[in-house]
């Protein structure tokens, strides 16, 4: 479950670091080891590796969720609903349904999920022939 916070936090550094942040992005990094350091001392001790767990995912959403704040406040960006949350809701729940089909002969199980692959295809790809090419704004932002 940690693991789109940590693609999403190194994606997000490394587009905060060419927008030269790099000092708060420091700042980030300084306080979530302090964070870590002082957490691991307390709870490690009680509750063992399951604390040493919790930390990790504490730790690594919360600086996730800093720099996509300091992200959010620098470029001011439009939030797609659709393509930033639904879409890929979408593909995960028809990719996870065509792994699950297990009915029928062979033969309708490639139907199946051929026509679920497809739908996660035209999902992913939206618009085929529609192509919006970025373009920067006055803060070196990406704009669609």
């Amino acid at each position: 479950p940690i693991l789109p916070f940590m693609y999403l936090q190194f994606v997000v550094d490394g587009i905060l670091i060419t927008l030269d942040k790099q000092t708060p992005l420091m700042i980030f990094s300084l306080t979530d080891s302090g964070l870590r350091i002082a957490i691991i001392s307390l709870i490690v001790p009680i509750s063992g590796v399951q604390g040493l767990l919790f930390v990790m995912m504490f730790s690594n959403i919360f600086t996730c969720m800093l720099s996509f704040w300091l992200l959010a406040k620098t470029c001011k960006p439009k939030l797609d609903v659709w393509g930033f949350f639904l879409r890929p809701f979408l593909c995960s729940l028809l990719g996870s349904t065509a792994f699950f089909i297990d009915f029928g002969s062979s033969f309708e199980r490639l139907i199946i999920k051929s026509l679920l692959c497809f739908g996660l295809y035209r999902l992913t790809v939206g618009k085929i022939w529609n192509v919006d090419y970025p373009t920067s704004n006055k803060n070196n932002c990406l704009q669609y």
